[in-house]
């Protein structure tokens, strides 16, 4: 006997939306999952709980493969007629998760120009091309835009970064720097440079954002060249 379970899920559903509306993105997923257990071919289901799971990512848990699992799922399943319109949606989620997750740790790095944040941009960034960018394909989407969108993010907050954390922790109030403050400053400074390198090569054609990024690039290796023209020895600046 086969047992209806229809009204059931329209129930879990219903919920799952109205969970989603309200801001409550895990409620919206576990309604998600209960319909799933019901019935793991519904592309409704498996849709939403990509949405749900891909924007509950934090920096220290970003949830990118498991929303690009559940919209190929949404895909996989969904009926002939409806394919490219889950396509539409799942690469319009996908792409705007990608960019807030991007501009989530560039907007930290442009408070604190650490290594640890910048390791954290790369991160992110791989985190993309490793599953976005295979969905965006798969839904006949060219990745150019978010490319160029996620370029102008790590670039502007290098920028920032440098101008607010990096070269102003350098000079401090003195204007002679410790041999460790140096040390330091080089490191980041080279750091930066790797990620303005990372938005040039995310770039898909020459124009005004790459020649902006070496710009840029350029003026942080002048400046980095420039500040080790004190000369430093037993222990001070002369």
């Amino acid at each position: 006997v086969k047992v209806d379970d229809t009204s059931k899920i329209d129930n879990y559903y219903t919920m799952a939306e109205n969970a989603y509306d309200a801001g409550n993105k895990k409620e919206a997923e576990n309604y998600c999952n209960k319909i799933i257990e019901i019935d793991p071919a519904n592309y409704k289901a498996w849709l939403l709980k990509g949405r749900a799971a891909g924007w509950q990512s934090t920096l220290a848990n970003i949830r990118i493969e498991e929303s690009v699992n559940c919209f190929n799922k949404a895909i996989d399943n969904s009926p002939e007629d409806k394919v490219e319109e889950i396509k539409k949606v799942a690469s319009d989620e996908i792409s705007n998760l990608s960019l807030a997750l991007i501009t989530l740790c560039c907007d930290n790095y442009s408070k604190n120009g650490s290594i640890n944040n910048v390791n954290t941009i790369k991160k992110n960034v791989q985190a993309v091309n490793l599953y976005s960018l295979l969905l965006l394909a798969k839904c006949g989407v060219k990745a150019t835009d978010l490319n160029d969108s996620i370029a102008l993010k790590i670039n502007g907050a290098v920028v920032n970064a440098y101008l607010n954390d990096i070269k102003k922790d350098y000079w401090g109030s003195t204007g002679h720097p410790s041999k460790a403050a140096w040390d330091r400053y080089t490191e980041q400074c080279l750091a930066a440079i790797d990620l303005i390198d990372l938005a040039i090569n995310l770039i898909d054609d020459d124009g005004t954002a790459e020649k902006t990024c070496y710009e840029n690039k350029i003026s942080i290796l002048e400046e980095l060249e420039s500040s080790g023209s004190y000369h430093y020895s037993n222990g001070g600046w002369s």
